[in-house]
């Protein structure tokens, strides 16, 4: 019985494996997305994965520290090579807001031309605008538990502000292709309906470089291509 038991499992092993990936829709690619954060090359420091970059900031001193291993916003996505005649529209894009509580991190990713709802969670009423470049406009007061909507028009970080907060009440990164997450180091990130053709993909980060790669998607066939961050992505610079 144990042997008809382990004969079994072994037939089994190449039928896991297959459902491991993302299938792609019929006549369609997948792409699965592998994200790598990389502490500066030759840096040493007590923590496993822990590099340093060059940002300053006052409660850990000249140089801020990142734990590479658990860095959170990252968004990735996947670009057309070639402009295609027209991209799937993703639905509308809802993001929760209080007018007097600042966030830190980014909220949500998106992409030009998608909807953006913003959903008032707060127990007051409050206005919330954004003058990020190619991104400028004001909701108005929106009441407690209403929502105001605005489509995104250009590519690039979003800052959504409120003047009962100090800081952003929410961060969105609007990417140039509807095929966009938002993520974090060692996380794999699928998507299943590309069109077969060739593709670049992007990294992005608040602070750190991001960097990009090039793919080619098959019909009916998952590509797979690893992508990183970190200031290694920076050019070198030569004496002077």
């Amino acid at each position: 019985m144990i042997r008809l038991k382990l004969i079994f499992a072994i037939l089994m092993l190449p039928l896991v494996g297959c459902q491991s990936g993302p299938t792609p829709a019929a006549g369609l690619s997948g792409l699965r997305i592998t994200v790598i954060a990389e502490p500066k090359a030759g840096v040493k420091d007590a923590g496993a994965r822990v590099g340093v970059y060059d940002t300053p900031a006052k409660e850990h001193g000249q140089f801020e520290r990142v734990d590479y291993s658990a860095l959170d916003d990252i968004v990735v996505w996947a670009e057309p090579a070639f402009p295609m005649l027209r991209q799937p529209m993703l639905p509308p894009l809802t993001i929760e807001v209080s007018a007097k509580k600042s966030v830190e991190n980014l909220t949500a990713a998106g992409s030009i031309g998608q909807r953006l709802i913003v959903h008032n969670n707060g127990s007051a009423a409050g206005n919330f605008y954004s003058v990020s470049d190619g991104n400028e406009f004001d909701l108005g007061s929106i009441p407690a538990g209403g929502r105001g909507e605005y489509t995104i028009q250009s590519g690039g970080l979003i800052e959504i502000l409120s003047a009962s907060a100090k800081d952003p009440v929410a961060q969105v990164y609007a990417a140039t292709s509807r095929w966009v997450a938002l993520t974090h180091s060692d996380a794999t990130v699928d998507f299943t309906d590309l069109p077969p053709g060739q593709y670049k993909i992007y990294s992005w980060h608040p602070r750190l470089p991001g960097t990009e790669a090039n793919v080619t998607l098959s019909p009916n066939q998952v590509a797979k291509v690893s992508i990183k961050v970190g200031v290694n992505a920076l050019p070198k610079v030569g004496p002077r």
